[in-house]
């Protein structure tokens, strides 16, 4: 079965996206596992060559930029550049130091205020652009050869680069697509692979929407891992909100958000969705399109019904509305806009007062409404992923460890929390650890990588070295893998070489490191 979100079931709006009376191009965003992000974009490059690359972006100068590049060149040394650069915010403007030593108290003492030609050429730089980045996943497509359209180089992946960013692609009238990497995806993927070495196989993307197992998780709000819904915030909101059927997870992701939060309609909505107060429309006639979300314009795409159905507008008529409504306008354009609203509703036989009281509506809530399309497809994934922790929670902690900084929290949390509900908790070993965290018996042992300060490189040649047979002995490990002295303190500290005899009672490893207060394991990893 093809994964992703059902249009039809969910009844979403094409023309949210594309219509014929929108001039500028769509934002296509698309989220791969992060482990095959680059695969996927090498595939773009091959498949339309010479005429993709990635989209670039320009950084340009801020306070603490400008003043260490133009410190550089002053002839300064790094440690008085970091003297001058320590209490500057990272979003203050160059040419806004020298009001901040009013403003910021950090700053009343710092040494750049001894610096005047300094400060005079950071603020004729400011906002200047200093180097040429690639954008994060921005791909562009032209539909011929694209050096014809933009200036084309090679970054150090390989990938061609358009020496433009975003804006002026978009200008251009140029395809952009954000082919991004998304690390629950690689978290869901490597437990499906684990569940699949045990035989257990299942179409992830085909199972049932409503199961109660799933459902009561969410419900308990022990959502640790959980995409989209695991901060305290989100927990906290699935507590009040209770939810029991799938439509409820979407109404989760698009209220959790800073403008709902804001504009209080997360309380009457959970009032209404939890019968503690009736639901009420401004007109009859807005039911069929409010009745999902209890009378309150929660999504993009309700905007575009209303006008469509009370204005008349078409729906692409209705989304040049929305669009309008949810960007920066003037007084003048609200008064448009608001005048052709209701002259369409008056049309469409409404009085005028029903026809004033609905925009306001409108109006009030456009600005928090979110993308359906996108709320639905962000609650598939948790759900995926709430799925897998009610039903295989070994194999979705395995995947979260293993998927690199998955989420709000760090892995210690995920292990405390493995450990809570049962599962053994083994620490590092030389002689049972992989560079990953791996399944042990229906333990998880923490992988070497997981260490403070051993990287690939030394995780890989323990392991290599270890092809030959098991270390018998803390000397012959030392020997063997010949690891700088650090490397072994570390691994000491940790307990990687318990049960393992040194070859002389004369013989130990010095804890040097401990009396440097150095802890060779993250916190709350140790087993």
């Amino acid at each position: 079965m093809v994964g992703g979100v059902d249009p039809l079931e969910h009844d979403l709006l094409f023309e949210r996206f594309l219509n014929q009376s929108r001039s500028d191009m769509p934002d296509v965003d698309l989220d791969f596992d992060s482990v095959r992000r680059d695969e996927v974009i090498a595939y773009v490059m091959e498949k339309y060559a010479g005429q993709a690359a990635m989209v670039a972006t320009i950084p340009t100068f801020r306070a603490r930029g400008a003043i260490r590049q133009l410190g550089r060149a002053f002839g300064y040394s790094y440690e008085k550049i970091d003297r001058l650069t320590t209490f500057l915010p990272y979003y203050l403007k160059s040419s806004q130091i020298e009001e901040a030593f009013q403003a910021l108290p950090e700053l009343k003492e710092t040494p750049l205020k001894e610096e005047p030609e300094l400060l005079r050429v950071a603020a004729k730089i400011s906002g200047l652009p200093y180097q040429l980045s690639v954008h994060l996943g921005g791909v562009v497509i032209a539909p011929e050869a694209l050096a014809s359209w933009v200036p084309v180089e090679v970054s150090r992946k390989g990938f061609p680069v358009a020496q433009y960013d975003k804006d002026d692609v978009e200008a251009l009238g140029l395809v952009k697509l954000d082919l991004l990497g998304l690390r629950m995806h690689t978290a869901i993927q490597k437990a499906v692979d684990l569940l699949e070495e045990q035989g257990i196989f299942f179409d992830l993307h085909g199972i049932s929407l409503d199961d109660e197992k799933t459902f009561r998780l969410l419900r308990t709000t022990e959502t640790v891992g959980v995409f989209q819904v695991e901060s305290p915030g989100q927990r906290q909101l699935l507590g009040r909100l209770q939810p029991k059927k799938f439509s409820d997870i979407i109404a989760e992701i698009s209220l959790f958000r800073p403008g709902p939060m804001r504009g209080d309609m997360v309380t009457p909505y959970v009032q209404r969705r939890n019968h503690r107060e009736p639901v009420r429309y401004p007109h009859p006639d807005l039911a069929p399109i409010l009745h999902e979300t209890y009378g309150i314009v929660l999504f993009q795409e309700q905007v575009l019904k209303i006008a469509h159905r009370i204005a008349g507008f078409s729906l692409a008529e209705a989304d040049q509305l929305r669009r309008a409504m949810t960007k920066n306008r003037s007084a003048a354009e609200m008064e448009r806009i608001k005048a052709s609203f209701i002259q369409g509703a008056i049309g469409q036989g409404y009085t005028q007062g029903t026809a004033e009281e609905i925009f306001a509506m409108v109006a009030s809530f456009a600005g928090y409404g979110f993308c359906k399309a996108h709320a639905a497809s962000f609650a598939h994934i948790t759900y995926q992923s709430a799925f897998l922790k009610a039903h295989y929670p070994f194999e979705f902690y395995l995947g979260l460890l293993n998927a690199g900084h998955v989420g709000s929290y760090p892995k210690s949390v995920i292990l405390n929390e493995a450990k809570r509900k049962g599962i053994e908790i083994r620490a590092p070993h030389i002689n049972d650890s992989r560079e990953d965290y791996t399944a042990e018996n229906g333990a998880i042992r923490i992988g070497l990588s997981a260490l403070n300060g051993i990287g690939p490189q030394f995780c890989k040649r323990i392991l290599r070295e270890r092809e030959n047979g098991p270390f018998t002995s803390i000397k012959a490990f030392c020997l063997r893998a010949n690891l700088p002295q650090e490397i072994i303190l570390r691994l000491s500290l940790a307990g990687a070489f318990l049960g393992l005899p040194l070859n002389r009672e004369s013989e130990r490893i010095p804890r040097s490191l401990s009396e440097r207060s150095v802890d060779p394991v993250p916190a709350g990893l140790r087993g």
